[in-house]
């Protein structure tokens, strides 16, 4: 394993990760490493944890050994390339001479034929993908679409150096880099060719000041020292349904005998391209809700959903009142849907006052939600504030990305409705106290089964 190198003199001590990863680059004679078949490198962790630098002296070495060589260096965002990436890059190798920097241009060319071309996707665009590379960097991978990270596989040539690789560096987030890198299986990365390591900040203290970890716990908050010095990938605090958890939460299907005893109600969000969603739920005598089914698709008509509506008879509806406005033959979905049957409420458009209220339902222990619900709960886990990145302000915009939540927006419709229906009348509150309720429970007499 290489534990140090010299340029020019110089010596060059490596961490133990870095060490780890730069031997499987790199042979003794810092050649690139034919003997493995590793194509994507993924260097995920803390900050200051030594994974850019790593990277960046791997493509310098790389361009010095190689003429000719075709590298391409990206970022999502330009002032970040330009305050951080090239920065640093000339900062710790533009002593050795090796190239020289065409600022107008933002490339390194070096004496021997060899460019890096750094670039930003928020300026440059994908356009910096039609051209073959030999080597491509991702700096901050977690924060460029996956489909960027597609293109760049397909634009890898290998025509210079005996394989053409990527290198993929960043900090733990809940996007494709966590499915591709962390969550892969053993024999899906090796089917891929990837080599993935972690890292944490302290692995690289050497090179850090003695109280650099201990200001930081002093200053982040909790989340962002999970994430950003200990490297944890489960960022539960971005979830914009962060008391939601899966064993708790999640239970069997509901009869529908047992459904039909109680005050019931759906929630609907339409869409046409983006799909119809439907959720069903019902309240119980403790104040309990549950939500039992759901339903949806794109391009449903209004005959289709008054159909779906009324898979447990006809009840309330709650839905957006955006479906009120009319198209230009002076109608509307919404009364397209009540001339299909069915019985329509305009629903609050609190988004955060709901998320609140969902979050306190699930906190208090008074949400469930029945495993057959598939799309929402996938929703549910997936749905994630607008991320707050190191640098900005710490309180965070209450703005969640919106994407993927239309059953979400079905539930939030709902939810807000159903928590209408927990005040009981004098005889639900009679019957709640008898002996037959405590002994039989879920119960309901004959004449309780409205449906709200």
């Amino acid at each position: 394993m290489i534990e140090k190198i010299k340029i020019n003199n110089e010596e060059i001590i490596f961490t133990a990760q870095q060490r780890k990863i730069f031997s499987v680059l790199f042979n003794e004679k810092l050649e690139i490493n034919t003997e493995n078949k590793y194509r994507c490198f993924g260097f995920f962790g803390g900050i200051r944890a030594g994974k850019s630098f790593l990277y960046q002296l791997s493509t310098f070495l790389f361009c010095v050994k190689y003429p000719k060589l075709n590298v391409l260096y990206i970022r999502k965002y330009y002032h970040e390339l330009e305050d951080s990436v090239i920065s640093q890059f000339l900062n710790d190798f533009e002593k050795y001479g090796k190239y020289t920097y065409v600022k107008t241009k933002r490339e390194a060319r070096f004496k021997n034929g060899a460019v890096i071309k750094f670039r930003a996707l928020d300026e440059d665009g994908t356009s910096v993908l039609s051209s073959e590379y030999d080597l491509i960097v991702f700096c901050q991978a977690e924060e460029i679409e996956y489909s960027v990270y597609l293109v760049a596989l397909g634009r890898l040539s290998g025509k210079t150096m005996p394989k053409a690789i990527m290198m993929c560096e960043g900090n733990p987030d809940s996007t494709w880099v966590k499915e591709v890198f962390k969550d892969s299986s053993d024999k899906e990365k090796e089917e891929k060719k990837i080599f993935f390591l972690e890292v944490e900040t302290k692995d690289n203290l050497q090179n850090l000041s003695p109280d650099y970890i201990q200001n930081l716990k002093a200053n982040y908050p909790d989340f962002w020292i999970r994430r950003y010095l200990f490297g944890e990938w489960e960022n539960v605090e971005e979830s914009v349904f962060s008391e939601f958890r899966e064993k708790e939460h999640v239970i069997d299907i509901v009869p529908p005998e047992i459904v039909r005893l109680f005050k019931m109600r759906q929630g609907l969000d339409y869409g046409w391209v983006n799909p119809t969603a439907i959720v069903w739920g019902y309240i119980d005598y403790d104040g309990n809700l549950t939500l039992f089914d759901e339903w949806g698709g794109t391009q449903k008509t209004p005959k289709d959903i008054a159909r779906e509506s009324k898979r447990f008879g006809k009840m309330v509806c709650v839905a957006d009142y955006s479906i009120k406005k009319p198209d230009r033959d002076g109608r509307s979905l919404w009364d397209d849907l009540l001339s299909e049957g069915m019985n329509l409420r305009e629903s609050n458009k609190q988004e955060l006052q709901n998320i609140v209220l969902v979050n306190s339902l699930l906190k208090t222990g008074r949400l469930r939600i029945t495993r057959n619900c598939v799309n929402l709960l996938q929703e549910i886990k997936k749905y994630k504030w607008k991320r707050l990145k190191l640098a900005q302000e710490t309180n965070r915009k209450e703005e969640p990305v919106q994407k993927n939540n239309h059953f979400i927006d079905a539930m939030l419709y709902l939810i807000a409705s159903l928590e209408e229906l927990k005040i009981e009348s004098p005889q639900q509150k009679a019957y709640k106290n008898s002996i037959e309720y405590k002994t039989l429970y879920p119960q309901i007499d004959n004449s309780s089964k409205g449906l709200g």
